[in-house]
């Protein structure tokens, strides 16, 4: 008498035997046979879900079984990644959900252990690949004030943009300025004056332009605010003998004019290239001369402004 008893098995099994001769005289045997339960290991019977998309939702429905019956049985995870969340439901079931974003685009290792109430266990690894959805840019403008005989080429500003796909980006004034005042360079959203006879403080006093960025296929936009202030001139007799020097300067400037002289309350202010006023040091050395420190000031293009009884005139200067 043999076999192998399964689940189905444990517990009092009774069995009979006879035996019976050629006179047909029987005897029989009766006995109970008592299966003892042997715990059995808990399965994963769900496949898991290996892709993903960026900000879409992600859902594995997670779930395993034992042959013991009623057995309790608790999934957890040892190696989850931080957007994903795992919620049981008890009777060998869970959720494995979460959103990835640009940040999870790429593959992340996930490892499941299905556990019994004797403490057997299964384990379940596998790699979910999220893949990329193009993301739409970002981008940001800026104010500025510029002087309306601020030369061709100029650099009043930048307008930035990202782009979580590290796409490449291209600029362009879209509109605002139609007779084409201003130039965005498209590679890095440099705005530059391109033709410095338009400014006009009287006629324009402020340009409005919006700027679009396109990584090839979504686009965004954002505003620059340009104010123009006017030149008012202080007479060319007056001029002649103006001078900055020296020019390109490393440090110390000097401005220089006969007219100076009889004008004590004549005054300087030094811009950069977007109109706004930086602090220097500014020196009356003599009644026809100012000296003006300019060491502590970046590299680049600065108007100095002479202001004389109400009129000014605005001098280019180079600091290297």
């Amino acid at each position: 008498l043999t076999g192998t008893p399964d689940d189905a098995d444990v517990g009092v099994n009774a069995v009979r035997l006879t035996v019976t001769d050629e006179g047909s005289n029987v005897i029989a045997q009766e006995f109970t046979i008592e299966v003892t339960n042997v715990n059995d290991i808990p399965v994963f019977t769900s496949t898991p879900v290996t892709a993903a998309t960026q900000e879409v939702v992600y859902t594995y429905s997670v779930s395993a079984t034992d042959d013991d019956l009623n057995e309790t049985l608790t999934i957890t995870a040892t190696t989850l990644p931080a957007w994903l969340v795992l919620n049981p439901s008890g009777a060998g079931a869970a959720t494995l959900t979460g959103r990835p974003t640009n940040d999870e685009v790429g593959t992340h290792e996930v490892v499941l252990v299905v556990t019994d109430a004797s403490g057997a266990t299964d384990t379940q690894s596998f790699t979910v690949a999220v893949a990329n959805t193009n993301d739409v840019p970002t981008m940001i403008g800026f104010n500025t004030t510029i002087l309306e005989d601020t030369p061709n080429g100029t650099v009043i500003g930048t307008v930035t943009a990202n782009d979580l796909d590290n796409d490449p980006l291209t600029f362009a004034i879209v509109a605002g300025d139609s007779e084409t005042t201003f130039r965005i360079d498209a590679t890095s959203g440099e705005v530059t004056v391109a033709n410095t006879d338009l400014l006009d403080a009287a006629t324009t006093p402020q340009y409005v332009l919006t700027v679009e960025v396109t990584d090839g296929e979504f686009t965004a936009e954002t505003t620059v605010v340009i104010e123009v202030d006017a030149v008012t001139g202080i007479s060319d007799e007056l001029l002649e003998t103006l001078v900055a020097y020296p020019n390109p300067t490393e440090g110390m400037l000097r401005i220089r004019a006969d007219f100076l002289v009889d004008h004590p309350e004549a005054e300087l202010t030094v811009f950069n290239a977007r109109g706004l006023e930086v602090p220097v040091t500014i020196n009356r050395s003599s009644a026809d001369q100012f000296e003006l420190q300019l060491r502590d000031l970046v590299s680049g293009v600065y108007y100095v402004r002479v202001q004389v009884d109400g009129a000014h005139r605005n001098m280019m200067i180079t600091k290297y």
